[in-house]
């Protein structure tokens, strides 16, 4: 009887510390909200305007417009959430703002259920409060930015919880469903197939039959979504979709190109960049594909450095890139015991919070709420400056140098894991001989 009290006070615990976490979620974001003047939106949002005005039409936006660059999943949400706006007579940011806000909802309780493998419940409701609830990255990107970039963290963060549970029980379930996962996310942008890699781990253990339904459910869903888009408009499609890349110049290496203006370097790099990301990723899988199983750490580390790897060091950047692997740096901070990993994360997420609040204050394609607050003509003069591609070049630098640090140590932990295994499978090998 006491067994059973126990039990349910430890459920009842648990749910009240997801329900606080949900409100303080919900309670930072409408306060944020409140304080925000009217207009201080991204021009994503005036493109997603221009997408459902095109749907209200009956027109195909992948034709009449350039602002959908992906497979057509959030053109989608866009269609359902004009639909409402229409019907409610209340503005479409605002339902892309309750849109994305449950969908960090669900990003936020994912984060919550994997740190809790790694570390108490205690310190897992604090990490996931900090990391997602009130991180005031979290926060701009949500309600100024609205860029849909969540759903890939969703997407992922379900990916990364059941291939956790593959490797602990083996059972081909989860493996699957850890492929359908990782296709919805490409379904989203393509993206998450950067983490192909982390699929080779435990794959000669599983049957041919199994590994092809995988790879069905892992591609279907993008072939599917992309076939639909490009039979209505193939030449739009291929151009704005197939061939699409981000703007080179505002971040990292063809930032710094940009800086010292050398033009010619930032156009070598644009084009060696998916060379040397290709061979990345098949160097990953090899290494993957020889071991039975990944552990507890290296497995979030996969997906942190995979996916940090390219908005890092590629060529083009956004700022809601980050959303891509915000949610796995508390992960992998707690997963792990090195202690240069731990610090590389704490330097990233403290740089990398003043940075997006500047560009979020004072960019003009991200809003510049500072500005709209304080209307002033030296402000907007200022904002002017700091929103030029050179200008977000300077100012990203800190940022991209504490990437670049957090990447190398991610790198190194790795390969010092996969330098281990390997060396233990020779010692086994040579025991066995």
């Amino acid at each position: 009887m006491r067994g059973l009290i126990d039990l349910g006070t430890r459920l009842a615990h648990g749910k009240m510390n997801r329900l606080t976490l949900l409100v303080m979620l919900l309670a930072a974001r409408s306060l944020f909200l409140l304080c925000l003047p009217h207009g201080a939106h991204s021009s994503d949002v005036n493109n997603w305007i221009g997408v459902d005005a095109a749907l209200d039409s009956g027109a195909n936006p992948y034709n009449t417009t350039t602002f959908l660059n992906w497979p057509p999943l959030w053109m989608q949400v866009i269609f359902a959430a004009g639909r409402v706006a229409r019907a409610g007579n209340f503005q479409l940011v605002n339902v892309l703002r309750c849109v994305l806000i449950a969908a960090e909802g669900g990003v936020l309780l994912l984060t919550h259920a994997l740190l809790q493998r790694y570390c108490s419940r205690e310190r897992s409701f604090w990490l996931a409060l900090g990391a997602i609830a009130l991180n005031p990255i979290s926060i701009l990107l949500t309600c100024q930015h609205c860029n849909f970039d969540i759903f890939v963290a969703l997407f992922v963060l379900l990916a990364l919880g059941f291939l956790l549970r593959f490797s602990e029980n083996g059972d081909p379930v989860d493996w699957l469903c850890g492929c359908a996962c990782l296709g919805l996310g490409a379904l989203t942008k393509t993206v998450p197939l950067v983490l192909m890699p982390a699929l080779a781990f435990g794959l000669r253990k599983l049957a041919w039959k199994v590994r092809m339904l995988g790879a069905l459910l892992l591609l279907g869903p993008i072939s599917l979504g992309i076939s639909v888009i490009y039979s209505l408009g193939p030449k739009a499609v291929t151009d704005n979709v197939l061939h699409y890349r981000s703007i080179a110049g505002y971040f990292g290496v063809t930032g710094i190109f940009r800086i010292v203006q050398w033009p010619w370097a930032s156009n070598a790099y644009t084009r060696l960049f998916p060379v040397v990301i290709l061979a990345l990723l098949a160097l990953c899988a090899l290494f993957a594909v020889r071991r039975a199983r990944a552990t507890s750490e290296e497995l979030p580390l996969y997906f942190l450095g995979l996916l940090a790897v390219v908005p890092g060091l590629g060529p083009g950047y956004g700022p809601q890139y980050i959303y891509w692997f915000l949610a796995l740096l508390p992960i992998v901070f707690v997963a792990g015991t090195n202690p240069r990993v731990r610090r590389a994360i704490i330097v990233f997420y403290a740089v990398a919070i003043v940075t997006y609040i500047t560009e979020y204050a004072m960019f003009r394609s991200h809003g510049s709420f500072l500005v709209h607050l304080h209307p002033t003509a030296d402000l907007d003069y200022l904002s002017g400056g700091m929103s030029s591609q050179l200008g977000q070049a300077c100012i990203r630098m800190p940022l991209f140098l504490a990437w670049v640090f957090m990447l190398g140590a991610i790198f190194a932990r790795a390969g010092q894991s996969l330098s281990r295994a390997s060396d233990g499978s020779e010692r086994a090998g040579v025991a066995v001989q």
